[in-house]
């Protein structure tokens, strides 16, 4: 089954594949159910009634065959039951066995949130209240339980949410304020991971990716995809961008407004995780053709990055046609951008290799004074690759390219004299132990400083 289909049709929660790669400072579902709650003492205390008591150890601790046998049966009692208990117990770790219970529940199926829509009759409060209330109930140095309560009630309200058929704009609306409280507050990978998950069903909806979207949703999840992170963490904030990105009025209009493109990019070549890898490749190609999305992949390297992928071998169908979709998008917007588009992006990119735009006297003549456009970004840009490349190719085709302005343009020479930070990063390579960007930066301090550059050989 495909990400897409599992997506679609199961909502696929990362949850399930979360890596043990660390000890976790939260409990799961399954290990919170594995407590035993005195059903009787609690009765015995009066805070749940004698009926209450008996419809709990009828289902308890049974198998899932038996809980769904029992809810196929009397799914709206325990419906009811389930949401009344959680208004009227209060001690935490009770009330995060209920929230567990129903968890497990809509695990088995998620159609059983039909049980607990038809319950707004009996309650205007159900059947979202008894979980909006929990959400709060996480954050500072709160016990575990708590905020298990509040990720496992954030994720079961967006799934009441995806699954109504219309609902108030502040429920939506409190998740993801939830959402973005959590990730400032987060202090483990746990945290953030479950954070992830509520809000990966939510983004199931288009109407939901948009107004996260419009709340700046996109520049919330950049700081997490970053190569250093939790591969898991970083899993799942490129999965939920990928989510984002089939919504063509959030890729087109939201996503050029950030680095998303760039923060991906960054990740080809450097992650090797295969679902990382999958995932950031299936995001790219949904953004392919989306606004200024191509352009921003061809300044950002993707595609030397994808050709590389793509010359190794690939066993998943799925990535492989991705992959070879991605580079044929990219191949035609190279095609269709002009001759001085594609060398800017190639600088923007700081992958130069000595191509026809570098080689070329046809180009230089032609394209010469483009090299003044936005204050002269592009000599800007070939000073800042002189001075951090580590890279030899592009260090002595960043002079070159410095020396063939100086060369061509008719003020070339005064316009570098009156901009010194290009002769000091000229200069520096000098001394070079590179005898290749050593000679390419004499060659380029000559055509500074002399006129007749015909001459030089």
């Amino acid at each position: 089954m495909s990400l897409h289909t599992m997506q679609v049709t199961t909502g696929l929660d990362p949850l399930q594949v979360l890596e043990q790669e660390e000890t976790h400072t939260l409990p799961d579902t399954e290990t919170v159910l594995l407590n035993k709650i005195p059903w009787s003492s609690i009765a015995k205390g009066n805070t749940i009634s004698r009926q209450d008591e008996s419809l709990l150890q009828n289902y308890d601790k049974h198998s899932a065959e038996v809980k769904a046998s029992i809810l196929d049966e009397q799914g709206p009692v325990y419906a009811e039951l389930f949401l009344r208990l959680l208004l009227q117990i209060h001690t935490p770790e009770h009330r995060a066995y209920i929230v567990a219970l129903v968890d497990e529940m809509l695990t088995l199926d998620e159609n059983y949130t039909s049980l607990f829509m038809g319950l707004r009759a009996v309650n205007p409060a159900y059947p979202f209240e008894p979980f909006v209330r929990l959400l709060s109930s996480s954050g500072g140095d709160k016990p575990a339980e708590d905020h298990y309560m509040s990720s496992t009630a954030a994720k079961i309200l967006a799934l009441l949410i995806v699954k109504s058929p219309s609902v108030d704009e502040d429920l939506p609306r409190a998740i993801f304020n939830w959402f973005n409280q959590r990730l400032h507050e987060s202090h483990s990978v746990d945290e953030t991971v479950f954070a992830l998950s509520a809000l990966q069903v939510l983004l199931r909806k288009n109407e939901y990716r948009i107004q996260f979207a419009s709340k700046d949703g996109i520049n919330q999840l950049l700081p997490l995809v970053r190569i250093d992170q939790h591969r898991q963490v970083l899993y799942q904030a490129v999965f939920s961008l990928w989510l984002l990105s089939f919504y063509r009025p959030v890729a087109a209009g939201h996503f050029p407004r950030t680095r998303a493109v760039q923060a991906l990019s960054k990740l080809l070549g450097v992650v090797t995780a295969d679902k990382v890898v999958r995932i950031t490749i299936l995001t790219l190609n949904n953004l392919a053709g989306r606004g200024r999305c191509c352009q921003e992949m061809i300044e950002s390297g993707v595609l030397k990055k994808v050709n590389n992928l793509s010359s190794t071998a690939i066993a998943d169908p799925e990535l492989k046609a991705a992959v070879e979709s991605l580079k044929t998008v990219l191949r035609t917007e190279l095609q269709q951008m002009s001759s001085w588009e594609r060398y800017l992006a190639e600088l923007i990119s700081g992958n130069l290799e000595w191509s026809i735009s570098h080689k070329s006297e046809r180009f230089w003549r032609e394209n010469v004074l483009r090299f003044e456009d936005d204050k002269f970004r592009a000599l800007g840009i070939l000073t800042e690759l002189m001075r951090v490349s580590t890279d030899e190719n592009v260090i002595s085709i960043a002079l070159h390219d410095v020396g063939e302005f100086a060369r061509y343009h008719p003020r070339g020479r005064t316009i570098l004299d009156e901009i010194p930070d290009v002769k000091v990063a000229v200069m520096a390579h000098l001394d070079s132990p590179s005898p290749l960007i050593q000679r390419h930066a004499l060659l380029c301090l000559q055509k500074m400083m002399i006129t007749n550059w015909e001459f030089l050989p």
